[in-house]
């Protein structure tokens, strides 16, 4: 249908000469955009197979998950597709989806990705741990309830326990929580039980 009513337009203004060469252009244009579709189609794919490998680690390091629970994960060892975002700014949203949490939880159980340099930019006192997750957003969490992981080949590989931060050594308290077992939610099923499915 462009093409056509290039054509007209073309043959209207009267620079049929230069027809054939809009046309070759135009090819080439619509050609690329092809391409560019199909690179930006296959990102797509990977990064649901980033998404279901991360989540799937994931929940096997925090059975603990209480009311505050903050995960902080270190993104030395994620993975990114180049033109579709799959485990970065959306990741405080997905945990209420992976499992129902107690109606009288007041703050859900959330997971956030830090920026490469989170250990320079973060800072711990007796209380608290204070972070800036990948939106540049700042994320204060009392000491006993963060949860830091680390991550290796877009999975979370474990924990990190103990860590030099500014104001002293972080030791993660969270792992004194006892485990806790919740029904599945919304995206427990695509995310973690059909990530076994994904070729590795």
């Amino acid at each position: 249908m462009f093409a056509s009513r290039w054509s007209f337009a073309i043959s209207r203004l009267g620079l049929q000469q230069y027809l054939r060469a809009s046309n070759g252009a135009l090819s080439v244009i619509f050609s690329l955009l092809l391409g560019l579709g199909v690179v930006v189609q296959r990102d797509y794919t990977t990064a649901w197979d980033l998404q279901q490998r991360f989540w799937a680690s994931l929940v096997l390091h925090v059975p603990e998950l209480d009311d505050g629970t903050v995960v902080l994960v270190d993104p030395a060892g994620m993975i990114d597709a180049r033109y579709i975002d799959a485990n970065t700014w959306n990741l405080p949203l997905v945990m209420q989806y992976v499992f129902e949490f107690p109606d009288e939880w007041e703050d859900k159980p959330e997971v956030h990705r830090l920026l490469p340099d989170w250990q320079e930019r973060s800072l711990f006192n007796s209380s608290q741990i204070k972070a800036v997750d990948y939106s540049w957003q700042y994320v204060i969490v009392p000491w006993e309830k963060v949860i830091l992981l680390e991550t290796q080949d877009g999975e979370v590989s474990g924990r990190i326990l103990r860590v030099d931060l500014a104001g002293g050594n972080f030791i993660s308290g969270a792992g004194q929580l006892r485990e806790r077992s919740f029904r599945p939610g919304l995206l427990y099923g695509p995310l973690i039980e059909r990530a076994d499915q994904v070729p590795r």
